[in-house]
């Protein structure tokens, strides 16, 4: 599956982090060749969603997160939720 993604055309098209310089078309046809379970550790969805899943990363030991791949604008009701429940 690895191998599969390393050699797509473009994903090898693409110089440098995928996510800073590839476009949304890129990163559509790039999603299609990500398995399901690679995604499944990730926080997406609906803020409250996101947050059942941050806090899951803080039950398995986790101290710290790093919010990546999304805007401030996009990322202040997740930082909402996360505050209320804290």
């Amino acid at each position: 599956m690895l191998q599969r993604f390393r050699e797509d055309s473009v994903v090898t098209s693409i110089p440098g982090g995928i996510d800073h310089k590839a476009t949304p078309e890129q990163i559509e046809h790039i999603a299609t060749l990500i398995p399901d379970e690679w995604l499944e550790p990730s926080a997406t969805g609906s803020a409250k969603e996101c947050v059942v899943r941050i806090h899951k990363e803080f039950d398995y030991g986790a101290d710290a997160l790093i919010m990546h791949g999304a805007t401030p604008t996009n990322s202040k009701p997740i930082r909402h939720h996360l505050s209320r429940n804290a």
